[in-house]
C-alpha cells in the first residue's frame, strides 16, 4: 500500500527537478501551485470517500506525470522567451531601416515606405495586430480580429504606397493623407469593429 504523502511529495521533487533550468524563485511559485491543485483535489475525493489507494489512482489517472507537465511549462517559457527575441529582432529591423536614409539622403522616405510594405505584409498574414493605436486601446473588446488584420494590412499598405509615391505630394500634403488616413482607420475600428 502507497502512502499517499509520499506519493503527492515524490511527484513534487520530480516536478521540481525537471524544472532545474528555472530560476528558484519561478520552479518553487510552479511547485506552490501544483501542490495547491494536488492537495486541494486529495481533499475533494476524501471527502467522496474515496481510499488512499483509490486517491492515489485517481491521481496517475487525472495529472500529467511531472516529467510531461515540467516539459509543457518550459515549453511554454520558452515560446515566451522567443516571442522575446522576435520582437528584438523586429525593433533593430526597423531601427535599421529607419536609419538608411541617414547614411543613404538619395533613399528619402523608400525605407519607411518599405517598413510599412512588410507591416502590412506580418498584420494580413499573421493577424498580429497588436501594434496599432485603437487595439492596445480596446484590446479585449475585438469582435473580429481577422477582419481589423485585413483592414490593417491594408491601412498600412496604402500608408506605404503614398510614402513610396511621395514624389507626388507636397510634404505637407503627404502628412495630411497620412493623419487622414489614421483618423478614418481608427474612426471605422472604432465604430464597426470594437464591441461597446
Amino acid at each position: 500500500m502507497k502512502n499517499l504523502d509520499d506519493f503527492v511529495q515524490n511527484y513534487l521533487d520530480n516536478f521540481s527537478n525537471q524544472l532545474k533550468e528555472m530560476s528558484k524563485v519561478k520552479r518553487d511559485g510552479y511547485v506552490e501551485e501544483i501542490k495547491d491543485h494536488l492537495y486541494s483535489f486529495v481533499q475533494d475525493k476524501r471527502e467522496q470517500g474515496y481510499t488512499q489507494n483509490e486517491i492515489i489512482q485517481k491521481l496517475e489517472e487525472d495529472f500529467n506525470s511531472p516529467e510531461k507537465l515540467a516539459n509543457e511549462i518550459l515549453f511554454a517559457n520558452n515560446k515566451r522567451f522567443s516571442r522575446k527575441v522576435k520582437s528584438s529582432l523586429i525593433l533593430a529591423f526597423t531601427l535599421i531601416i529607419l536609419s538608411l536614409p541617414i547614411f543613404v539622403p538619395k533613399l528619402g522616405v523608400l525605407p519607411l515606405s518599405i517598413l510599412f510594405f512588410v507591416y502590412s505584409f506580418i498584420v494580413f498574414t499573421k493577424k498580429n495586430i497588436s501594434g496599432f493605436f485603437v487595439i492596445k486601446k480596446n484590446n479585449f473588446r475585438i469582435k473580429d480580429r481577422n477582419k481589423v488584420a485585413k483592414i490593417g494590412g491594408i491601412y498600412l499598405f496604402i500608408i506605404g504606397l503614398v510614402l513610396w509615391l511621395d514624389h507626388f505630394f507636397a510634404s505637407t500634403n503627404l502628412f495630411i493623407i497620412v493623419i487622414v488616413l489614421f483618423l478614418v482607420f481608427s474612426f471605422f475600428i472604432q465604430k464597426t469593429i470594437i464591441e461597446k
